[in-house]
């Protein structure tokens, strides 16, 4: 977001130092202690005007001798064609004696008139301190070093740009603003009053984290993860289809989609009229992701780590550890264990017949035996060097225990919810996948207590 009218101040400055073949100094000041942006602008300097400027350099104070520290590392550096400004935030002090300042302002002034390069910009929100180091400097070198204004008061962002600020920053960080349960009237409200950039990033900021408060919620929200395993070679493409962007994270508005017609998506949408019960908020309040399972995972985890009854059913598949885990190890499930994000490539062979009629016998046994090939899949994660840990099966969860999870596991510390689903070749489609998606979601809204049934 650009600060039109400092942005023409600054470039003004620098081209006045091209013409007297010299360095300036300004310093930039803002009456308030902190949230205008002195210290961002300053540094986003070679982003909206990378014509002029190489670099942007910022002088740290980390000891007693900050003024020689702040004229090595100016007269160290390169010369450059383009400018180079150096960003001298954090050394707005009165902690040296007048001779100490007079010292440094004349070995300043012999760098700027003898660097073209230079443009020393210094962030203030002392008015005073400003003028002292200006009043020394002049009493050197003259207005040499300055340009028409040795100090530019900061206009910074104007109000209107302040929204469009917040939503740069939700779609970098892949968000929108209904995952925290609110709107744009809400923030505005909320924000109203607001001197600065960062005062309104703070109440936002606030605002989201009221929505996200335990004390707030009632509980401490686990996260949620979905497993689907198939032996369509698809079944990647589809959970991709209900995710947001390259990640995990389920998109509410895509579950939607595929669903229509049906019951669960006309409840989701009776929800969606409040902020508080909406979709988008139980899938960010649980943090939801969806991840993927091949078919082969499936047999290959049985086969090591399931029953014999269970192992029966595979016909045709050798039994190797060593292959299996290599095997888990491309699924999406164990990629989102150890950190890893969303792949849009494809990984391995297609899976052999043999491998996929014995996915399928496994899977038709799944409701009497769900327990168990889950219990496998994990296991066989586990010994893979995956990120789950302390693994319990078919637990009570929710506010009155009245909701069973077929895994809760501990994942960096945190506890994760795993709800895994193994699908017939029929069932792995878009529409069927979401409506089980939102399923499952409605349960954990209702266990919860984020809504009434």
């Amino acid at each position: 977001m650009k600060q039109e009218d400092d942005l023409r101040e600054i470039a003004r400055l620098i081209n006045q130092g091209n013409s007297a073949f010299q360095g300036k100094l300004q310093f930039v000041y803002s009456p308030t202690e902190s949230g205008a942006g002195k210290t961002t602008f300053v540094h986003s300097l070679d982003l909206f005007l990378h014509d002029l400027v190489d670099s942007v350099i910022r002088v740290t104070n980390d000891n007693s001798h900050a003024l020689n520290g702040i004229i090595e590392t100016i007269r160290n550096s390169r010369v450059t064609e383009k400018i180079k400004i150096f960003n001298l935030d954090g050394h707005e002090s009165f902690i040296f004696e007048d001779n100490e300042y007079r010292n440094f302002a004349v070995q300043l002034n012999t760098l700027i008139s003898n660097r073209r390069d230079l443009i020393i910009l210094w962030p203030v929100n002392d008015l005073s301190f400003a003028e002292k180091i200006v009043s020394i400097l002049k009493s050197v070198g003259g207005n040499s070093p300055f340009g028409n204004h040795p100090i530019h008061r900061m206009k910074g962002l104007s109000s209107e740009q302040f929204s469009s600020v917040v939503s740069g920053i939700l779609k970098v960080a892949n968000w929108q603003l209904e995952d925290a349960a609110l709107d744009w009237d809400l923030v505005e409200r909320v924000t109203d009053g607001s001197k600065n950039i960062g005062e309104y990033l703070d109440r936002v900021q606030a605002a989201i984290a009221e929505r996200f408060n335990v004390d707030e919620i009632g509980f401490e929200p686990p996260q949620l993860i979905f497993a689907l395993s198939s032996g369509k070679k698809e079944v990647r493409e589809i959970c991709r289809n209900v995710r947001r962007a390259d990640s995990f994270y389920i998109e509410g508005s895509r579950l939607l989609m595929y669903t229509k017609r049906s019951n669960v998506a006309e409840w989701w949408k009776e929800r969606n009229s409040e902020l508080k019960t909406s979709l988008p908020y139980v899938i960010a309040l649980f943090n939801t992701q969806l991840t993927s399972l091949s078919g082969s995972a499936v047999v290959h985890a049985v086969h090591n780590f399931g029953s014999d009854e269970l192992s029966s059913f595979i016909v045709g598949v050798q039994k190797n550890l060593g292959n299996a885990q290599n095997v888990i190890k491309s699924t999406e499930l164990y990629k989102y264990s150890i950190g890893e994000g969303a792949d849009t490539r494809e990984y391995g062979k297609p899976a052999k017949d043999e491998t996929i009629h014995s996915y399928y016998k496994i899977q038709e046994s799944s409701k009497d035996k769900h327990k168990e090939i889950n219990s496998a899949i994990m296991q066989l994660i586990e010994k893979a060097g995956g990120g789950f840990s302390n693994a319990r099966y078919e637990s009570l969860e929710g506010i009155n225990k009245g909701l069973q999870v077929d895994v809760v596991a501990e994942l960096n510390y945190n506890s994760c919810l795993i709800e895994f689903h193994h699908k017939s070749e029929a069932e792995t489609v878009d529409n069927k996948v979401s409506i089980y998606i939102l399923e499952k979601l409605k349960e954990y809204a209702i266990n919860y207590g984020i809504t009434k049934p």
